[in-house]
């Protein structure tokens, strides 16, 4: 059985997957799981995921210079700040990382996240992020796709600690960032926050993105600032959603950010 057998999604099924499965929407579910059971790879929905069953165990951070990749890793250092460093080019494949600060993107080109479990738990007030793109005047593509980010309200942690975001992208970093088949779990604020800046714009393009609350405030915050704009090439799919018995299970559409240059495809 693929790993996305094991993850499957329900798109379009609502609380009816909960309750059993009914009419249209039950329909447009098992059409939509069909089409996505055939991928060879599935979105983690845990730290102990069965896909990381053979990742190797890392006991320390990770600076990764321009041009190199960390693939097939297990990270899990509760105290850590910046656990992952990304200074240009960089990938990470199939990793789990757990820390009070995950990644950080600093420096510019392209970087891709693929099939990760990324979790953040903040420490007393501290600052807390999975994703944190912060490398003012530098230009990039985030790619994120087959990924579950997952944050935490104040509340959500015993004892209460500062809640965590899920993806930060502001300070004058500047580019694309593309989400594909993600899972957006819990905030301590909103689950993403995307801001442009002197720099230049932003362009989003979403597909496939599940924002799985609760949220302090809501699934996210995406406006222009700085002069710019966020232009928005794509927001296909984007739904709330729960997990239930190991499954996606998407419910209403979340529309698109006001505030954009929107660019159809």
């Amino acid at each position: 059985m693929s790993s996305i057998a094991r993850r499957s999604f329900l798109i379009g099924a609502g609380a009816f997957a909960v309750s059993g499965l009914g009419s249209s929407a039950a329909r447009e579910a098992k059409e939509v799981e069909a089409v996505l059971d055939t991928r060879t790879d599935g979105i983690p929905l845990s730290f102990n995921d069965p896909m990381f069953a053979d990742a190797e165990i890392r006991n320390s951070p990770v600076k990764l210079s321009k041009g190199l990749s960390l693939a097939g890793t297990s990270i899990d250092l509760p105290r850590d700040d910046r656990t992952v460093i990304c200074l240009g080019d960089n990938s990470l494949l199939r990793c789990r990382i757990k820390s009070r600060e995950v990644v950080r993107i600093a420096g510019g080109g392209t970087f891709t996240i693929d099939g990760c479990w990324l979790e953040a738990i903040g420490i007393g007030s501290d600052h807390a992020d999975c994703i944190q793109c912060y490398s003012p005047g530098d230009v990039g593509t985030l790619h994120i796709k087959n990924t579950t980010i997952r944050a935490y309200r104040t509340s959500d942690v015993t004892p209460p600690q500062i809640g965590s975001q899920g993806l930060f992208v502001a300070d004058n970093w500047t580019g694309a960032v593309i989400c594909e088949n993600v899972v957006f779990w819990g905030a301590g604020n909103y689950a993403c926050h995307i801001f442009p800046d002197t720099g230049g714009d932003i362009h989003i393009d979403f597909h496939n993105v599940f924002f799985v609350g609760p949220f302090q405030y809501g699934p996210y915050n995406i406006h222009g600032a700085g002069g710019h704009r966020i232009v928005v090439d794509r927001w296909d799919g984007v739904r709330s959603a729960i997990i239930a018995d190991g499954r996606i299970v998407g419910g209403s559409p979340i529309a698109a950010p006001k505030e954009n240059g929107r660019s159809k495809k």
